[in-house]
């Protein structure tokens, strides 16, 4: 009886080799992808909105009118950037209007090592500026170089630099129609 019992299934012994062969052939001979790192994360730079200077009002902010108040002081005393290794690039607009500029570029903070930047302050010469009209001034500030785009209406990245973000502050501004009414940089 013991011979019978080692006796060999024919079938069986198939079946096992094919199933064994199906296995290794579906199994881990084939090696994954790799991926290469995608590196490190392009982070928006963002303005600190508690820095801003004159605050923010949530409306219009009505410039005094006396020449002791020109020029009115503009600033951004804090911009957070998580890329620490990221030059910052900024610049001011007056309705898009570039004369502002005391500088006549963008201008670069290079890397500190740490989150937080300041940003320079623009200085408003309030003869810039026509009664009963209001004005938007706008600071921007860029992780990549910005180039204007023509007409003066915005800017893009130069090429190579497409994954480049930004953010801005922008208030709304007009002169007071008497002298002593209004926000004062000398106050």
């Amino acid at each position: 009886m013991a011979p019978n019992l080692r006796k060999k299934n024919p079938v069986k012994r198939g079946l096992l080799w094919i199933i064994a062969v199906y296995m290794l052939g579906c199994g881990c001979l084939i090696a994954p992808d790799i991926t290469e790192d995608p590196g490190e994360i392009n982070y928006p730079p963002e303005i600190v909105l508690d820095s801003v200077e004159p605050a923010d009002t949530g409306g219009t902010i009505i410039l005094d009118r006396n020449p002791e108040c020109s020029p009115m002081v503009f600033e951004i005393m804090n911009v957070r950037d998580l890329n620490i290794k990221d030059k910052l690039y900024r610049d001011w607009f007056l309705d898009w209007n570039p004369t502002i500029k005391n500088d006549g570029a963008w201008i670069t903070t290079n890397p500190s090592g740490n989150e937080s930047r300041s940003v320079k302050a623009v200085e408003l010469p309030l003869d810039l500026l026509d009664d009963d009209k209001a004005y938007t001034l706008r600071v921007f500030v860029a992780d990549r170089s910005p180039e204007m785009i023509e007409g003066g209406l915005g800017f893009t990245f130069l090429e190579g630099e497409e994954d480049g973000k930004f953010d801005y502050y922008q208030w709304t501004i007009k002169l007071s129609v008497n002298e002593g009414e209004g926000v004062c940089s000398s106050d």
